[in-house]
């Protein structure tokens, strides 16, 4: 009986923390929203293209420091790409630079690109592998690498998933999504400086 009493008075008290510390993040956000619109300004920056991925902690203004938000963003005319994050990282690569892209899950390549290899058949390959993923109960990490000629800066990661969730998670099944369109988009670029 004692058992369910402190079980009860922890979830009161997680209750309470997140519904205390909700208008707190719904702050952030709105901070958050603010330095990406400054940024684009500031950047001149022309959204051509733009794609988001936000984990559940992050949408359900559960836990602001474990949460997840990138915004992928496409410049065809000044031709960079610029991925933010809300906590602030901010990265312009130029098209020029980038020369491969892959989708890291559980430190097993399950998608990409390289300049080399454009044309090939990787759409199919691709889909087979992240189908193959799902297949497992669930992942433990799920990032995206893009390669860059840059010596100072050879690899840009995006990490999407940093602890297990389920591969029939809405984390998961977002993270599949923007990691597809991101790739998609990197292929059409890598084409285009071929």
């Amino acid at each position: 009986m004692i058992w369910l009493f402190i079980i009860g008075i922890i979830v009161v008290l997680m209750v309470t923390h997140y519904a205390v510390d909700e208008p707190r993040i719904k702050e952030q956000k709105n901070e958050q929203e603010k330095s990406e619109q400054e940024y684009i300004k500031s950047n001149h920056i022309t959204v051509t293209a733009q794609y988001r991925y936000a984990s559940d902690y992050y949408t359900q203004n559960i836990n602001w420091t474990k949460g997840i938000f990138y915004r992928f963003i496409v410049d065809e005319p000044n031709k960079k790409i610029h991925i933010l994050s809300h906590n602030g990282y901010r990265n312009a690569i130029p098209f020029s630079d980038i020369i491969g892209c892959e989708i890291v899950a559980d430190n097993q390549i399950v998608g990409g690109i390289k300049r080399a290899i454009v044309g090939g058949v990787l759409a199919g390959e691709t889909g087979a592998l992240v189908g193959a993923m799902t297949a497992q109960p669930h992942i433990m990490s799920y990032s995206i690498v893009i390669y860059c000629s840059n010596l100072q800066m050879p690899t840009v990661t995006i990490p999407l998933i940093k602890e297990k969730v389920s591969t029939k998670s809405a984390d998961y099944t977002s993270a599949v999504e923007f990691s597809q369109k991101v790739l998609a988009s990197i292929k059409a670029i890598i084409h285009i400086n071929g």
